[in-house]
């Protein structure tokens, strides 16, 4: 009885040892050449990436206008700073839209001692010529699909 099972064992261990002789389905393998991307494809195009936005877009002014309100409120200057342009802007997708402005402000001859934020008109303010000028650099994210999400973070300035 012990020679049967010896006998059955090495005959399928023989089986298998020529089964895994037998040739394997061949296999390529390919090196990925490098390809130069186009960089307007890459970048003003990629799902996902930042795309470049008119400065004159109406909708990107009126963001502007508003941080400027809030510039207004948070800097320390004396004076009040009055919008002059958007300078950049570009947007991408994200949980609604990411919005990434640069602006212009400039000094006016409104004093904050003078007349309080809540009395100030922000959109008649005019900036005085040889003033001091600001880089305002601003976030809005907005949700279109929630009533009025919109949520504008100054991150940073600069005098020009």
């Amino acid at each position: 009885m012990k020679f049967i099972i010896l006998a059955v064992a090495t005959i399928a261990i023989f089986t298998d040892m020529t089964l895994a002789t037998e040739p394997v389905a061949e296999t390529t393998i390919h090196r990925a050449e490098k390809i130069k991307l186009n960089p307007d494809i890459t970048e003003h195009h990629m799902v996902g990436g930042w795309t470049e936005q008119l400065v004159t877009s109406p909708t990107i002014i009126e963001y502007a206008k508003k941080a400027t309100k809030t510039f207004n409120l948070e800097s320390n200057d004396r004076f009040y700073y009055s919008f002059i342009a958007v300078t950049s802007a570009k947007s991408k997708i994200v949980s609604g839209s990411l919005h990434n402005i640069q602006f212009r402000v400039g000094e006016t001859n409104v004093m904050k001692n003078k007349v309080s934020f809540q009395n100030v008109n922000c959109t008649q303010l005019k900036p005085i010529v040889n003033g001091k000028q600001q880089l305002v650099f601003i976030k809005v994210w907005t949700k279109p699909w929630e009533s009025n999400f919109e949520k504008i973070t100054i991150t940073g300035f600069k005098q020009i």
